[in-house]
Parts: C-alpha cells; sequence; structure tokens
C-alpha cells in the first residue's frame, strides 16, 4: 500500500530503469519496451503502472503511449472536458488508460450503478456495436441529468470509445508494477545475487543466460567459469563474480550434479587431492555417465588442474573404467586388501599433459557446443580490431542507428535458417534469417529473396563476415534488413578509404612506434591524423605518402596493442 501511494518509492529503481538497465527486469526486458521507457522516463510508481498497461497492441496502435508521454512531458496539454474528470485522469495526465477510469466516469459523471459500469467495461472489451449504442444513449442521458453539457457528454463518450476499448485493468497492470519494481529494486541494489538467481532460473535456455552474462560483465561482474572445486547446481555468487552453474551444462542432469557435488564435498573434506580419477573413483556411473562427464569437461570444470581440456578427456575412458570397478566392489562389499591404494591408483599427475590436447580453436567449440555460448573466449577475440575498423555499429549500438540508410555490422553467422516464402510476389521463393554475433552480443539479420540470391554463397554458421543494411524501424528487438554480405578479405580488398588516428597530447610520445607499425605494413591507404586545436574544433591531417599502409588483421592487432581497442576507424572520405 505505500508503494502504491509513492511513499516508499527509490530514486534509484527509477535510475535503473531510466539507463534503460532492464535485463532481468520483469515485464522490462525486451526492446521495445525499452524504447517505450526511454520516452516516457518514468519516476513514480503510478508511471510504471501505466507503463505496463500502455505496452500492449491495442494501446501502442491507438497511439495512447504517444498522448501520454507528450501529456506528461509537457509537449501537449492536459485537459479535462468536465472537472469530474479531473480526480479520475490526473495521474494519467488526462488520458483514459486504464478500465477502471472507465467505470468511475460511468459512475462519477453519468450515474451507471457499479454493476452497469461493469457491464460497460465488459462491453467495450467485446465491441458489440448494438450494445455499445445502448450504453452511448445512457451516459449521454445520465451526465445531462447530472448538469452536464450534452455536447461535452458526447465528446466525453466518444473519447471513451476511442480509448477506453483499449484500456487494461489497472488492478492487474499494479499487481505487474509491483513485481517489475521489486526486481529493479534488488537488480539496483544486489546485482551480483540477483543475476545469479535469474540465471539459475534460466539455465534451460543458453540465449538468455548469454544475455545475462553479458549484462553481468557491462557492470563489471566477471562471470567465473564452471569449476568442480567450487561450482554447485545454480549460478552462485563468489567474490566479486558468479560462479557458473553445473546445470546449465548441457548434458547434466540435478541428480547427477548432486551426487558430483557429494564426492567433491567428501575429498575436500578428507583434504585430498581433486581431479578426474578421484571423482570417478568415488562415484557411480549408472549416476554420473559418460555424457555428463564429457559435457563437464569441455565446459572446462577441469580448468583448475591447470591440464589441457582435450588431456582430460583423453583420459575419460580409462577413469570410468576404473570408477564403474570401484562402484562394482562397493555394491558386492567387497574390500581389496589394497583398497585404499587401489582408490588413488590412476590421479592428475599420471595424465598426459600433451596427448589429445586441444588447440584454442577446437577448444572453444567444444565450449560453445555444451554451454551454447562462448565463457573462457571468443573466436572474434584476435580479429577484434580489425572487425571494429570494418564496421560502424556494434550489436549493442545497431538499435541506436534505426532509420540511417546503411549500417555496417561485423560478426559471426550464428542460426541460420533458409526460408521458402509462402505469400506474395516473391512466393515460392528463398529468404534465411540468423543472428549475427559480436563480442558485446547479437542481431537479428534478415535476408530478403533478392539479397539472398546475390549472397547466399557467403552464409554459413560460423563464418565471420561484414554485413550492411538497414535497421528496421518498428522491430520490437533489433533487426538488420541485409543489403549486402562481405568476407573480411573482400571487405579489406574493396575498401577505398583511409585510416583516422585520433591523436591527443598524451599520445606524443607513441608517434615513433606508430609510424615504425605504418612502416611494417606498407600499402595504398591514406593515414589521417585526428587533432583538436586550441579553439575547441577538431581537423584531420593527412600523413605523408610514406605513412600510406595496407590494413589487415596482424595491423589491426598492433595498433590496437598501442593505443588502445577502438581508438583508431576507418574513412570513405
Amino acid at each position: 500500500p505505500d508503494l502504491l501511494k509513492g511513499d516508499q518509492d527509490d530514486p534509484k529503481v527509477y535510475e535503473l530503469l531510466n539507463s534503460l538497465d532492464t535485463q532481468g527486469v520483469f515485464q522490462l526486458e525486451s526492446d521495445g519496451m525499452r524504447k517505450l521507457i526511454s520516452r516516457q522516463k518514468p519516476d513514480c510508481f503510478a508511471d510504471l503502472v501505466a507503463l505496463l498497461a500502455l505496452f500492449r497492441p491495442g494501446p501502442l496502435d491507438a497511439n495512447m503511449d504517444v498522448l501520454f508521454v507528450n501529456r506528461k512531458h509537457g509537449r501537449e496539454e492536459i485537459k479535462y472536458e468536465h472537472p469530474a474528470l479531473e480526480s479520475i485522469l490526473e495521474e494519467t495526465y488526462g488520458s483514459i488508460v486504464y478500465q477502471e477510469q472507465v467505470m468511475q466516469i460511468s459512475s462519477d459523471l453519468a450515474g451507471f450503478s457499479l454493476a452497469e459500469a461493469d457491464n460497460l467495461r465488459k462491453a467495450m472489451g467485446k465491441k458489440i456495436p448494438a450494445i455499445m449504442k445502448k450504453f452511448s444513449s445512457q451516459f449521454v442521458e445520465g451526465s445531462v441529468k447530472n448538469g452536464c453539457d450534452k455536447y461535452v457528454a458526447q465528446k466525453i463518450w466518444d473519447n471513451i470509445l476511442k480509448f477506453g476499448g483499449y484500456g487494461f485493468n489497472k488492478s492487474h497492470s499494479a499487481a505487474y508494477a509491483i513485481l517489475s519494481y521489486q526486481t529493479a529494486w534488488m537488480k539496483a541494489h544486489y546485482r551480483r545475487e540477483f543475476l545469479a538467481a535469474n540465471m539459475s532460473c534460466e539455465m534451460s535456455d543458453s540465449d538468455k543466460i548469454k544475455a545475462l552474462i553479458d549484462d553481468a560483465r557491462s557492470a563489471g561482474i566477471e562471470v567465473l567459469q564452471p569449476n568442480l572445486q567450487h561450482s554447485h547446481w545454480g549460478f552462485v555468487p563468489e567474490g566479486e563474480g558468479i560462479r557458473y552453474g553445473l546445470g546449465a551444462i548441457k548434458g547434466t542432469g540435478q541428480q547427477a550434479v548432486e551426487n558430483l557435488i557429494r564426492a567433491r564435498d567428501e575429498l575436500q573434506a578428507e583434504g585430498k587431492a581433486l581431479g578426474l580419477f578421484e571423482l570417478t573413483n568415488r562415484t557411480d556411473p549408472k549416476e554420473i555417465g559418460k555424457i555428463a562427464w564429457d559435457a563437464i569437461i569441455k565446459a572446462g570444470g577441469f580448468d583448475f588442474t591447470e591440464l589441457n581440456r582435450g588431456c582430460v578427456h583423453t583420459s575419460l575412458e580409462g577413469a570410468l573404467a576404473d570408477g564403474a570397478k570401484a562402484a562394482a566392489d562397493r555394491r558386492s562389499g567387497q574390500a581389496n586388501l589394497f583398497g585404499a591404494l587401489e582408490e588413488e591408483s590412476g590421479t592428475a599427475d599420471e595424465m598426459s599433459s600433451t596427448e589429445g590436447a586441444w588447440a584454442r580453436q577446437e577448444l572453444l567449440d567444444n565450449e560453445f557446443s555444451v554451454l551454447g555460448h562462448y565463457l573462457s573466449g571468443h573466436p572474434l577475440e584476435k580479429r577484434a580490431g580489425l572487425l571494429s575498423l570494418l564496421s560502424n555499429a556494434t550489436s549493442r549500438t545497431a538499435a541506436d542507428r534505426s532509420g540511417e540508410e546503411k549500417v555496417v555490422l561485423a560478426g559471426m553467422i550464428r542460426e541460420l535458417e533458409e526460408k521458402v516464402i509462402q505469400n506474395g510476389q516473391n512466393a515460392g521463393k528463398k529468404m534465411a534469417k540468423f543472428r549475427l554475433e559480436d563480442l558485446l552480443g547479437n542481431v537479428s539479420v534478415t535476408c530478403f529473396s533478392r539479397a539472398y540470391g546475390e549472397c547466399r554463397e557467403d552464409l554459413a554458421d560460423g563464418e565471420i563476415v561484414i554485413v550492411s543494411g538497414k535497421m528496421e524501424d518498428d522491430s520490437e528487438s533489433p533487426n538488420l534488413h541485409l543489403k549486402e554480405v562481405m568476407t573480411l578479405e573482400d571487405a579489406l580488398q574493396r575498401f577505398e578509404g583511409g585510416l583516422v588516428v585520433p591523436v591527443t597530447p598524451e599520445d606524443m610520445d607513441l608517434l615513433p612506434e606508430l609510424q615504425e607499425i605504418f612502416q611494417r605494413h606498407p600499402g595504398r591507404q591514406s593515414v589521417y591524423l585526428q587533432v583538436r586545436g586550441d579553439d575547441g574544433t577538431t581537423r584531420r591531417i593527412r600523413a605523408g605518402s610514406q605513412c600510406r599502409i595496407s590494413i589487415s588483421e596482424p595491423f589491426a592487432q598492433e595498433v590496437d596493442a598501442l593505443l588502445g581497442k577502438g581508438r583508431v576507424s576507418l574513412t570513405r572520405s
């Protein structure tokens, strides 16, 4: 009740909402909702209730959100057709948002009984003309009887028809808003714990886990990889970070993980070594199968042993065989004369540190297969500098460039899906959809039939590409309408512009080293030094012909290492 009155509003909640930091916040996560929040700028609980009522197809189609936002921010005058409406519509700036407002207007102004007001609410939802006509006469006549001008009464009724039919149940919206407020409050005050709890709730959905991990990282919270020394079934806060839950690894199950944790805890309590052989000897293969062990190894659960994941994986068959024998002995009740020694017969010390070792890319591919995303690294990391040079937006900034003629994104193709168009002039032709993933997240890409026919050969899952097109204006989540796709090599060969290097007074000592990098990568692209003058204006100065360069992956890596990531950019002028 105090919250509904606004007495308990916490400014930090509205700071979080208005910074659009709503990942994991109940009902406020979607890109469409974030756009509405950015326009509405809620600053009290009543605004939050209205926000949830307005973000539905009916109110949005009727532009109720536009009316509400414009009136809240003084861009449109707040009008009340009759003094009786002010107390009813004041919290929604003179606009009808809730069904309860329609009921109260009909009761206070037109003299409807509560039962009649509720029947009006039901009739508006069904939009039956004959019934609405009956209520129209009753409303206008009742309002006139109570001293309202007939013209004004008709105008109020017309507004009820226009907006009231889309009105939402306020009690429903308020209940949702309480949950939204509570989850936002928890995120504002206990972010690590809140995100860990959210991750544990979403363990079956790797896309949602990835979004929450990105959210944690953007706040400087490290998500620690699975580790059999520390991990539990769910995600838990650990130090200043969040430890990855074993239950979010594909191929594990709760019973298997609980048995594994029990064995882990026993070994740690006894002060014994912890490794693959030690754990398989303490567990039963019937309770923890090969698939679960395989997945945990691929996810990095044994990285604490400092052995390559491939080496641990190579030893799995032998470890499981030893574990099966130990489990059989336990079930039979037999004790081997040398049981204590045999329990430790295979150990991490005896495992090869080279046999079966996985290269970096194989390790990451295996990690992706069991987590549904990359955690300990990313295939794009080595090319980050080059991808940044060749694009003008990222997955995080793409939505801000809606409406621009050409948005260029760089990343890896994921979830490529070919579809046959069913209707319209292109019926029977093929199109495609995929997600373009970069180091910050991903963007949905739609490739219509014409573009798909031209670039089909360059699209494949796992390919690193440069795509260009136009961001969709009215999409709830960021979506690029693809016009062109290029490989990195094609993009570099076709690039005709130059390199822009911002130079500050602090960079002067680095210029000799920068020139050495240019000399190691000679080519045809020009270099422009961007400097800020004493008058505050920024100028670009073309470097001499001896500084012409060839833009490549090694070049981008060297420049990033010297100046920092993202400092330089490309220009087509």
